[in-house]
């Protein structure tokens, strides 16, 4: 898994070629600059300061200056490209994985925590970057610098580079054998991770319920139990790390002093030069250096490749994708639905994916004619959103068919059905920004004038025109500054801004007072007249004008009534919507 995670974070390298060309060529430029510094120090030494050669020590100076100058200008290069190359990548993942998510089925979001979505596409992905940092750019430049040094070290000496050589794999060995059970507690401590953000997400959200029953201390103390669940599972991690690297410091210094004593001894003997032996010891701090740069690139890449190992799993999903991409779909011919939509339930049986065991629909059958106005009523939890649901395609019915003009809701495009629909919750969704930008996100490009138009039928206009800015005034992230019947308005305005053939409402105008949702519902009526209107409520007075009503029970619909009929029958009415 862990291998084929990473060749396809390696395929999107192809779309970066000439980047690479220069990386590769500032990564040579490093390590062979690096590198021949030794070899300078040597010449220093031994052609210059043993035989006082003055122009031998300018030469080597002047050598050395300009290795220096090509180890920065590579280094730069290096550090820019790569740090470019990743954002890069990271961004095209970012898309691929939102574009994915914003197409799965409903039924994926009512498993799949939001916090832990935005935990992937932020924390997650920033480890990637450092995966793609440190494989391209540390890994390699170490990888360069370390099998130079140990070449050039074999030329000095070959007793000499053999002591070195010896302490990589009492280095690197270790570090292999732990990678599997660091990358454990790596993926424990990004779910912990998570859970600080849902937390954090579940706390704001809601801060005015939390205030409102005094449980601030409460919710504090909650977090520090979380926090403090995370310290633990990174404290075991952070001990083998740091283990690790302390008894790797020991190893390379104890090498490099054990060939010091040894060289030292061989200049003695007259088999090394002083200028070796300086240039020898350089390369033997490189090579250790760049022997553990590697480790550490290893231990380092731990927790990436969780994190690789998370993303493309959210990408990949094979279970939660649209209807679309399933392998038995098929579109059937295309539908002409300007002329209205005939709906039709026949023995429509559901079962929520996530309550399978539970019917929330059982042989539900009815009609609903073109240009025609139905209600929908029932207790709690009888059935009544789902219906609505269903008929969006949010969820497929487990048995029976929903017909659109005579043809299986299953067998529509998705998109082209809800082109047809405009679907309006009890709660709204309303975004930051201004009100004027969340009536126009059904249509972006509605002119003004049909924005304004919606914006009077609904009643937007009426506390609007009161603000400053009008209907460009900034409304709060979630619409923090508007009262609910506000929000439920510019919900209305932006659905009928839709010019939808259905208009859904699902107790879409609840927080309205009686007399301001009968005006309100008047407006629509006219604005959808030649229409279909799809209503749930909870007040009968808000259905007097339709055409019928459907009458919901443990997801079964138990009557269909006109709404002078259900007036009538108030005790049959009231018990309904008493009934748990």
């Amino acid at each position: 898994m862990t291998s084929s995670n990473l060749l396809k974070l390696l395929n999107y390298l192809k779309f970066y070629k000439r980047d690479l060309i220069i990386l590769i060529a500032a990564l040579i430029g490093v390590s062979v600059s690096l590198l021949a510094l030794g070899e300078a120090f040597r010449e220093l030494i031994d052609e210059g300061l043993k035989q006082n050669r003055l122009e031998a020590i300018n030469s080597a100076i002047l050598s050395i200056i300009f290795l220096i100058v090509i180890f920065g200008i590579s280094s730069f290069f290096r550090a820019y490209i790569i740090n470019n190359i990743a954002e890069k990548i990271i961004n095209k993942i970012r898309i691929a994985a939102f574009s994915s998510l914003i197409n799965r089925k409903i039924a994926y979001f009512d498993d799949e925590k939001v916090s832990s979505i935005i935990s992937k596409l932020t924390i997650d992905l920033e480890l990637i970057s450092k995966l793609i940092i440190n494989f391209l750019s540390f890994f390699i430049r170490n990888f360069l610098i370390l099998c130079g040094a140990v070449t050039w070290m074999f030329f000095q000496s070959q007793k000499l580079s053999l002591i070195v050589v010896i302490t990589i794999p009492i280095i690197l060995l270790p570090l292999l054998k732990l990678g599997r059970y660091v990358r454990t507690l790596s993926r424990d401590a990004l779910d912990s991770q998570s859970e600080i953000i849902a937390k954090l997400e579940e706390s704001f959200s809601f801060v005015r319920t939390l205030h409102a029953f005094n449980q601030q201390a409460n919710k504090t103390n909650a977090f520090k139990e979380l926090v403090a669940k995370y310290l633990s599972r990174t404290s075991t991690r952070f001990k083998i790390r740091s283990l690790f690297f302390a008894t790797t410091i020991s190893v390379i210094l104890s090498s490099v002093i054990l060939v010091i004593w040894v060289g030292s001894i061989d200049i003695i003997k007259g088999v090394m030069t002083s200028g070796q032996m300086i240039s020898f010891i350089y390369y033997a701090i490189v090579a250790g250096l760049s022997a553990g740069g590697i480790a550490e690139v290893i231990s380092e890449i731990q927790s990436p490749l969780v994190a690789l190992e998370r993303v493309f799993g959210l990408i990949e999903s094979e279970n939660e994708k649209s209807f679309e991409d399933s392998a038995d779909f098929k579109i059937s011919q295309d539908i002409d639905m300007r002329l209205g939509l005939d709906i039709e339930f026949k023995d429509v049986e559901f079962s929520y994916p996530t309550r399978k065991g539970s019917k929330a629909l059982s042989s539900v059958s009815f009609k609903i004619p073109v240009n025609s106005f139905v209600g929908i009523i029932g207790p709690s939890g009888s059935g009544k959103s789902t219906i609505i649901q269903l008929l969006l395609k949010f969820y497929l019915s487990t048995g029976g068919a929903i017909l659109v003009n005579g043809k299986n809701i299953a067998e529509i495009d998705t998109h082209s059905l809800r082109q047809n629909f405009a679907y309006v919750p009890q709660e709204p969704n309303i975004f930051s920004g201004t009100i004027k930008s969340n009536i126009a996100f059904s249509r972006p490009d509605a002119p003004h004038a049909d924005i304004t138009r919606v914006a009077q039928a609904t009643g937007v206009m009426e506390f609007a025109g009161t603000l400053p800015a009008g209907l460009d005034t900034e409304i709060g992230e979630r619409g923090v500054k508007l009262s609910g019947g506000q929000k439920q308005r510019i919900a209305l305005a932006r659905a009928l801004l839709f010019n939808p053939q259905v208009l859904l409402l699902d107790e879409a105008t609840s927080s309205l007072d009686e007399l301001s949702e009968e005006l309100t519902l008047a407006k629509i009526q006219e604005i959808m007249k030649d229409k279909t209107i799809i209503s749930i409520a909870h007040r009968i007075s808000s259905l007097k004008n339709a055409d019928e009503i459907l009458v919901v029970r443990k997801g079964e619909i138990i009557a269909h009534k006109k709404p002078s009929s259900l007036l009538n029958e108030s005790d049959f009415f009231t018990k309904i919507l008493e009934e748990n």
